[in-house]
């Protein structure tokens, strides 16, 4: 980054950067938006909401 953080928000700033780099954290890929589409258009017995993803499978 070219321009200095405020000091008031580097503190966010961090938490936000940490998460960037966190390799281990659950994530949608396109793929996953793609197959619980597909199953939402296919299976006419579908429930409302589908989730989509290892993150959002985690939050279900």
């Amino acid at each position: 980054m070219s321009e200095k953080i405020p000091e008031t928000y580097q503190d966010f700033a961090l938490g936000v950067f940490c998460a960037i780099q966190d390799t281990t954290m659950l994530v949608t890929y396109s793929k996953d938006v793609a197959e619980a589409v597909w199953m939402a258009v296919a299976n006419p017995n579908a429930p409302m909401r589908i989730p989509a993803g290892e993150d959002a499978s985690a939050l279900s």
